[in-house]
């Protein structure tokens, strides 16, 4: 289905020969770009409601902020982007956030939520994910019930907090998601989810979106693509890396506790600094001494109290001359019992098993965390 929406809108697009006057993108790939930001556009055109309520679940990530340019975009009067506050989130992609959606012009609403208060969420054996948003999409339903949604800032943490527990017979009142989208009460839900993120089967936050009907317009563009479209819209995040929540840091089974997210936090902090990590995209004089926005940079908190440290190929060389001062400051300040260092790889603490129908587990009468009887796959966390 996604494939065919993506051929439709594409030619569709294409025979309008829609202009790219405002893309930054080179002659060679401009008419292209045109193409899928016009498809893009299209599928928010549909999606969304022009009487209602237009919310995006937002991050400050290139996925969410391209969402979000553009919702803001056919939406301009009525668009509004949702960050969830809670420990998972590092306070530089607070920071990142507020300045992306600046950039955008759309209103920013921050929105506590209580993911952590959830003792499936904590016990971070492989459906945290579901859990958080779950808790999230809840939070924005909510929001968009009772609060308002057009002024920018925090919302109060006691209101929200109430208002969610009273959002149950609220929403009886009130149609979302799935409502009508000319009903004045009508409220879209957006997010970034992108065609990679589909083929993941390890991303089962997807399924809380299915829950809560949340629309995905770029579910048909891939990760190159949506950097492509980003680029071409000036975001100033087209180029970052990933900055997933804190509780991917999490091997399996490590409790998703705020005292554990914010050891990986700090840690992290620790290793850009020590590498000489800069806000801007430009190396320093020392090459790769200097991070980009584009390098990958990872503290996984594993089991037993350790740390790992995954940093992109080209990092390795240069940060293993600095692992006596990692394991230093580990050990001291944050109380790590040993460090090491590996390449990068997205989702290097998930698994995803398949398994055999009539067992569990891999072997004759074993029993591994995170599987399940019969045909199937067992879901671990995923970044």
């Amino acid at each position: 289905m996604q494939h065919s929406w993506r051929t439709a809108a594409f030619h569709s697009a294409r025979r309008r020969k829609v202009g790219a006057s405002s893309f930054s993108t080179s002659s060679t790939n401009q008419e292209e770009t045109s193409t899928l930001l016009a498809c893009a556009l299209d599928r928010v055109r549909l999606e969304g409601t022009s009487t209602g309520t237009n919310l995006i679940a937002y991050s400050g990530g290139v996925d969410s902020s391209l969402v979000a340019a553009l919702v803001r975009q056919v939406f301009p009067s009525n668009s509004v982007a949702c960050i969830g506050l809670s420990a998972s989130l590092p306070d530089n992609q607070l920071t990142l956030a507020r300045q992306v959606a600046a950039h955008i012009g759309i209103p920013l609403r921050e929105v506590p939520t209580y993911e952590g208060a959830a003792p499936e969420y904590v016990a971070n054996r492989g459906m945290s994910c579901f859990h958080c948003k779950n808790h999230l999409y809840t939070a924005l339903q909510a929001v968009a019930a009772v609060a308002g949604t057009h002024m920018n800032g925090p919302l109060s943490s006691n209101f929200l907090h109430s208002s969610q527990r009273r959002s149950t017979e609220t929403l009886q009142h009130v149609k979302l998601n799935g409502a009508d989208a000319s009903a004045p009460s009508a409220v879209a839900l957006f997010n970034g989810t992108n065609a990679d993120d589909r083929r993941d089967p390890t991303r089962v936050g997807l399924k809380a979106a299915t829950k809560f009907k949340v629309r995905s317009p770029i579910d048909h563009l891939t990760k190159g693509e949506v950097r492509l479209l980003a680029k071409a819209m000036n975001l100033p995040n087209w180029r970052h890396a990933a900055s997933p929540c804190l509780r991917s840091r999490l091997a399996f089974g490590v409790p998703a506790l705020e005292a554990h997210l914010r050891r990986v936090e700090t840690a992290e902090r620790i290793v850009k600094a020590t590498l000489g990590g800069k806000l801007d995209d430009k190396e320093g004089e020392s090459g790769l001494s200097k991070l980009g926005v584009h390098h990958n940079v990872r503290v996984r908190l594993m089991a037993r109290g350790k740390a790992m440290i995954e940093l992109d190929v080209e990092l390795l060389e240069i940060a293993a001359s600095y692992l006596s001062t990692f394991e230093g400051r580990f050990k001291k300040e944050l109380g790590f019992t040993e460090v090491s260092l590996r390449a990068f790889k997205s989702g290097s603490v998930s698994s995803v098993t398949k398994v055999a129908s009539g067992t569990e587990g891999g072997g004759k009468g074993a029993k591994q965390p995170g599987r399940k009887k019969g045909n199937g796959v067992a879901i671990y966390q995923s970044e």
